[in-house]
């Protein structure tokens, strides 16, 4: 037991504890983060946030309209209702796809990465 006891009491180094996130500014000093990555991981993260909660949306409200159609107890108009979230839902997601990709092709076209703006904003600053 007291083995135990001074393996669980041994002191452990926990290290340096940072801010939220990758771009909150510090408030001493020069960190040495430039606009251009700062702004980059801005983006980045934009993007990915964007495209999370339209997929979490298009499944939230998928299973509602599942969950409609079961509850309907065969009564055409709320089958209707729950059919038409569920088609608004893959509409939504559709969508969501599809404007990643147009953004893709607009980006190719113009000859800006603009789902990597890494690339773009470190050549720019």
């Amino acid at each position: 037991m007291k083995l135990i006891s001074q393996a669980l009491a041994k002191a452990n180094p926990l290290g340096d504890i940072e801010g939220f996130g990758g771009y909150v500014p510090r408030q001493t000093g020069n960190t040495g983060v430039g606009v251009g990555e700062t702004l980059t991981k801005i983006f980045s993260n934009l993007f990915g946030v964007l495209t999370i909660a339209g997929g979490l949306i298009f499944v939230i409200q998928f299973i509602l309209g599942a969950v409609g159609w079961i509850s309907s107890s065969g009564k055409p108009e709320k089958v209707q209702k729950a059919q038409d979230k569920m088609i608004h839902a893959a509409i939504g997601l559709i969508a969501v796809v599809a404007v990643y990709g147009l953004t893709f092709i607009v980006g190719k076209v113009l000859g800006v990465d603009i789902l990597n703006p890494a690339a773009y904003i470190e050549n720019f600053w």
